[in-house]
């Protein structure tokens, strides 16, 4: 019997051993590809590779909708001021589009807490509002996570109350994610690491969990919150201009490149007398109504890309001009195009109000020098004039004694007077005492009464009502009657021939706890550029004034807690007004 041929050995075809190369390189990549058995032909594994396929790429048609959407909700709540209300909605959007069972979306703040938001199935549309300070992030799987690690614990980690959930995977979230990766080469301005995200998936989810998903879910994350944290950034960094221009004493404008303001602080809006409707977005030329100068200025910034250091100008403010100090800095734009420019200006009127001060201060100065150098040639002939009338009071008869005293008190007043202006700045101690304020008139109209009959003029005394006859004031007498009679002299000077001049005086109609008592007269008034002049050492427009007068009346009245006031207009005369505190009862 013949012997049974052994069988041809199979050779495995070029085209065949090529195509199972491809196919292990392909369930390298996605396990689930069957692999080519040696008997099966190739058609027996295309069609399930293909249903593969098709569910992969449907899933990732999937994901990219939902992360799709995720952007697109971000970018919208992005427009809204509420970072809070952002994080809510990113976290609830996770848990549903995702299917988890929890999540919790967490940022890193600058003090080191990590804040944000814990959703979970359990909890429907809700979300829990999470704040953990970093003692007690330490030695915790969050406290890896913060460093970079993706973390898969085992457990909650923590006793008690401040136990803290450990989810089963923990993705820390960077700034700076390349596309694909759950985190990215670490940001430097930026820390590295900006958040965490951890996720419980549910079972169906976790039986399939694909890490290319998670990959894209975590880098998709990261660039969200990223913009989130950009956004907060961005509005502490306007939040933090709007304060500084806020508080800037200084006005301030900026234009861009065609000369079109667009930021201007509340001193600006204030010292043009403008609101920001009328100022932000239009042209800088219509401010020439108000500040013609600052806006010539301006242009020569615009235009010649020429710096302006503390120029003067001024702004118009009805009829005063008000003095301002003005700097122009011209701004580069790209390709060093004019940008517009940025002009600060500051009100000078402190500055003009101090250097005023300055003078009165050297004027005080002379005037201190002055008395001292006259008072010894001044004090010395009334002490002789004294000593004579006193001599003269022993020969002359009892009936002519009233004369004498008058001129001994109006010597004892002129004395006063002349220490008062030998310490100019200190004042005087009062001594008060309780006067009904027509006595006090009285005795000043005694001792004007020559210099009234003189230019032929009248004066009227009248209370503002029948019980304010009986008005009563609590003054240093002889002080106060010092300021009644100059200003009467001045009055009587200001005064033509047949004019009248009244003083009133009684209770102040306004309720405050005062008297009033005013001056009136029916002279030429006084020029309003001298009106503000008035009260300083040594300003006088008469030719033979020492312009002290009412310098000296200021400081008496300031020293019995009154106030003194002056109005006049031209042509109509002048009324000065002393308003005194009541007595204490």
């Amino acid at each position: 019997m013949p012997s049974k041929a052994p069988s041809p050995l199979r050779v495995e075809r070029p085209e065949r051993a090529a195509l199972r190369a491809r196919l292990e390189d392909l369930r390298a990549l996605i396990p689930e590809v069957p692999a080519l058995a040696p008997e099966a032909e190739a058609e027996q594994v295309l069609w399930p590779i293909l249903e593969l396929l098709e569910k992969k790429q449907r899933r990732l048609i999937e994901e990219d909708v939902r992360l799709a959407a995720l952007r697109e909700l971000t970018e919208t709540l992005l427009r809204q001021p509420e970072e809070e209300r952002t994080l809510r909605t990113i976290t609830l959007y996770l848990r549903q589009a995702y299917g988890l069972v929890e999540v919790l979306l967490l940022t890193r703040r600058d003090d080191g807490r990590l804040q944000g938001y814990r959703a979970r199935s359990s909890d429907g549309p809700h979300c829990e509002a999470v704040a953990w300070p970093p003692e007690l992030l330490r030695g915790t799987a969050w406290e890896s996570a913060l460093a970079g690690e993706t973390v898969r614990p085992a457990a909650s980690v923590g006793t008690g109350a401040a136990a803290l959930p450990c989810l089963p995977l923990l993705l820390p979230l960077r700034a700076g994610a390349r596309d694909g990766e759950q985190g990215g080469e670490p940001c430097p301005e930026d820390g590295g690491v900006i958040g965490v995200l951890a996720i419980r998936p549910d079972c169906d989810t976790e039986a399939r969990e694909d890490p290319f998903d998670l990959a894209q879910l975590g880098f998709q994350t990261a660039t969200l919150l990223d913009s989130v944290r950009q956004s907060r950034r961005s509005r502490q960094e306007q939040q933090f201009r709007e304060c500084l221009l806020e508080a800037m004493g200084d006005g301030l404008l900026a234009t861009d490149g065609s000369g079109r303001v667009n930021a201007a602080n509340p001193a600006a809006l204030s010292l043009l007398g403008l609101e920001a409707a009328r100022v932000i977005g239009r042209p800088v030329q219509e401010l020439a109504e108000q500040a013609p100068s600052l806006v010539r200025h301006c242009l020569r910034g615009l235009d010649q890309q020429e710096r302006i250091t503390q120029a003067e100008a001024s702004i118009v403010a009805g009829e005063e001009k008000l003095p301002i100090s003005v700097t122009v800095v011209p701004l580069n734009g790209d390709g060093g195009a004019p940008g517009g420019i940025v002009a600060t200006f500051s009100d000078l009127r402190p500055i003009r109000a101090m250097e005023a001060e300055v003078r009165r201060l050297d004027r005080l100065a002379a005037l201190g020098r002055f008395a001292g150098s006259v008072a010894h040639e001044i004090r010395n002939p009334l002490a002789a004039i004294g000593a004579g009338v006193e001599f003269l009071s022993r020969s002359l008869p009892a009936e002519s004694q009233g004369d004498l005293k008058f001129v001994q008190e109006e010597i004892a007043r002129l004395d006063r007077i002349v220490r008062d202006l030998l310490e100019p700045s200190r004042s005087q101690p009062l001594r008060t005492s309780r006067i009904h304020v027509m006595d006090l008139i009285l005795r000043a109209h005694q001792a004007v009464e020559p210099a009234l009959d003189g230019h032929n003029l009248s004066l009227v005394m009248q209370p503002m009502s029948e019980a304010d006859r009986e008005a009563e004031i609590e003054v240093d007498a002889d002080r106060l009657l010092q300021v009644l009679v100059n200003l009467l002299v001045n009055a009587a000077e200001a005064s033509e021939p047949g004019h009248r001049i009244e003083v009133v005086w009684g209770k102040d109609p306004g309720g405050g706890p005062s008297t009033l008592i005013w001056i009136q007269d029916e002279g030429g008034g006084i020029p309003s550029e001298h009106l503000a002049h008035v009260f300083e050492p040594f300003y006088s427009t008469k030719p033979t004034g020492t312009g002290l007068g009412l310098y000296v009346c200021r400081g008496i009245v300031g020293q019995h807690g009154g106030e003194i006031e002056i109005a006049s207009e031209q042509g109509r005369g002048t009324r000065v007004t002393l308003r005194l505190p009541d007595p204490i009862p």
